[in-house]
């Protein structure tokens, strides 16, 4: 059965991958460095997260298996470091995208927090329980994906700041007393606790598992959502830009 049912999830998520990456009944709605950066992000946090972990519980089955012996031991934490510095220049990089290019201005309007958020997410709520008969239309980010990504960015920061406290102990120690250390270390563990679960818990949900995604959202890998999608999901952006039902629109 798990067999069979691999192979029927497999089957249905490549027809929607090759679906999307034509260009026949899509929207491009990320470019090729949107769709690359996020990828690169994806494997550093990957690899931050497995690195972290098995630092702090080096005894675990899978900590052992993926750094075994005393040649593990070291790669963990060379292997951490590394990954830091590329999740600081993907930080550093989106920030000047967003601040210094015309486009990237354009993204971070679209990105930013308002109060229509909070009211879409009410009445989101209350078509989920029946108290409305229709959800709220989206525009180019839902409230889901703008809480998303700024608690990303929050998340990065954090980290960020606690993780150089740590890496460079001896500076650090020079202008504040162990027990701020001793703080830092524990909100860097439970901010990674934090930043997991949520990957867990609200973005594979929404990326894979929510029903009108299923069985994959591949459009952080194309960079584009079919026309279908583009509709239910993004209404008000579809309605402003209005693409062609039957060509890429640019």
């Amino acid at each position: 059965m798990v067999f069979h049912n691999t192979l029927s999830m497999v089957r249905k998520s490549m027809t929607k991958f090759w679906t999307e990456l034509g260009d026949t009944g899509t929207y491009r709605r990320f470019t090729t460095g949107m769709t690359i950066g996020h990828l690169v992000l994806t494997i550093t946090f990957i690899t931050l997260a497995l690195s972290g972990f098995a630092l702090r519980y080096p005894e675990t089955w899978w900590a052992q298996l993926l750094f075994h012996g005393e040649t593990g031991l070291a790669a963990r934490g060379i292997v951490h470091r590394a990954a830091a510095v590329v999740l600081t220049g993907i930080a550093v990089v989106n920030g000047c995208f967003l601040l210094f290019t015309r486009s990237g201005r354009k993204e971070l309007a679209c990105l930013m927090m308002r109060f229509g958020d909070l009211k879409d997410a009410f009445r989101n709520v209350a078509y989920m329980i029946g108290l409305r008969q229709e959800p709220p239309k989206f525009d180019r980010y839902s409230y889901i994906e703008k809480f998303e990504y700024w608690g990303m960015w929050w998340g990065t920061l954090l980290m960020i700041f606690t993780g150089f406290s740590m890496w460079f102990v001896n500076i650090f120690l020079k202008y504040l007393p162990k027990i701020a250390l001793d703080v830092i270390a524990l909100i860097h563990f439970y901010e990674a606790w934090l930043a997991v679960l949520t990957i867990v818990v609200w973005h594979l949900y929404y990326m894979i598992f929510d029903p009108q995604t299923y069985p994959m959202n591949w459009s952080w890998i194309t960079g584009r959502i079919t026309i279908e999608d583009f509709k239910e999901r993004h209404p008000l952006e579809y309605e402003r830009e209005n693409p062609p039902e039957t060509k890429e629109a640019e």
